[in-house]
């Protein structure tokens, strides 16, 4: 085999190559990027084509065989990538961005992304989220008086309600979520609760809680609507830890409600203190439990997960870890060490 038909081989190859890599459903960030990796593929095989009538060459069993192998190959090149590097299950534009689902295999893995950044997930083979974030509000089994009316606030993969769901089916879970792209996404590709007691429900989450009867009470809600509140990055979402909420929160939750937010934010000094002095402002007969800090290798002025966790029981850290001891494990969604590096992650 001369020169010219290593050359031309190599064009094939690189061209079913970048093929594969385009059709294999492997996870990107923009539709651009898709676009360009199929244009460099035929541009590739519009190279080969003109090598061949250029140079007239004519294939020989031989070549034939090592044309199949690189087929052979890059078909398992492609499979390679698609195994560690994930699978797109689905994709939409939505209005506030592409959101995604990715299948990862190798950590059995299935996430919901928002431009490209994991709003939530599960584990396939056991259901239990993917981010610790979403392991917080299990801390309210360890309340005096646990939930059985939840309100979550902000939907993504629905980490939180799959598990609590499978560990109490007994209990009556609402989740609301703004994007209708999120919902459509996450009912069908994440195991939900099919069931009268889990409702999932398509609105800004201030505007149904303004319209909603305030009748209707929860002893849980978990605000989860990507909120930032740091010194070192713009505003996000800030409505949500206003007076006007603050109101809404307490005039929906029960008398012995509990009140948990998820903020990025730092755990400097100053940006505790400013979120704190907006707790203290509007929180009302609601207590400041304890404020974790979700990842435990993130420095101080790292912009990260910060738990805040409010309510109306007479509770503290001590006592969570106390009534931690006497729960039966079989009553608990997680190991009961698992509860208790949660309540280690304490900066309070």
């Amino acid at each position: 085999m001369n020169n010219v038909q290593l050359f031309l081989f190599f064009f094939f190859f690189l061209s079913i190559s970048l093929f594969m890599y385009t059709i294999g459903r492997i996870p990107f960030l923009s539709r651009r990027t898709e676009k360009l990796c199929l244009a460099a593929s035929l541009l590739c095989l519009v190279i080969s084509i003109f090598l061949i009538k250029t140079y007239k060459i004519s294939y020989e069993p031989a070549n034939n065989i090592l044309f199949l192998l690189l087929l052979l190959f890059s078909y398992l090149l492609g499979c390679i990538r698609k195994y560690y590097r994930g699978s797109l299950l689905f994709r939409k534009v939505s209005t506030v961005g592409v959101i995604t689902i990715e299948e990862y295999l190798h950590k059995k893995t299935r996430v919901m992304k928002g431009n490209g950044k994991t709003l939530s997930g599960v584990y396939t083979n056991n259901l239990r989220p993917t981010s610790n974030l979403y392991m917080y509000p299990t801390l309210t089994q360890l309340l005096p008086k646990t939930p059985k009316n939840i309100l979550v606030l902000g939907g993504g993969a629905c980490a939180y309600p799959i598990l609590a769901f499978k560990n109490n089916p007994n209990l009556l879970i609402t989740v609301v979520e703004i994007n209708p792209v999120v919902i459509e996404a996450a009912w069908k590709f994440f195991p939900l609760p099919k069931t009268n007691n889990f409702k999932l429900i398509q609105e800004d989450a201030l505007g149904w809680m303004s319209k909603n009867s305030f009748n209707t009470k929860f002893d849980f809600i978990f605000v989860d609507v990507g909120i930032v509140s740091t010194l070192k990055a713009p505003l996000c979402n800030i409505r949500f830890i206003n007076a006007k909420a603050f109101e809404l929160y307490k005039r929906h939750l029960t008398k012995s409600g509990s009140l948990m937010f998820n903020i990025m934010s730092t755990r400097s000094k100053n940006d505790i203190k400013r979120t704190n002095l907006i707790f203290q402002r509007y929180r009302g007969d609601l207590s400041l439990y304890n404020i974790f800090q979700v990842n435990a290798n993130a420095k101080i002025s790292q912009i990260q997960d910060l738990v805040f966790f409010l309510g109306r029981q007479n509770i503290n850290l001590s006592k969570m870890k106390k009534k931690l001891k006497t729960i039966p494990t079989n009553t608990l969604l997680y190991p009961k060490q698992d509860y208790h590096n949660l309540l280690q992650s304490d900066i309070e």
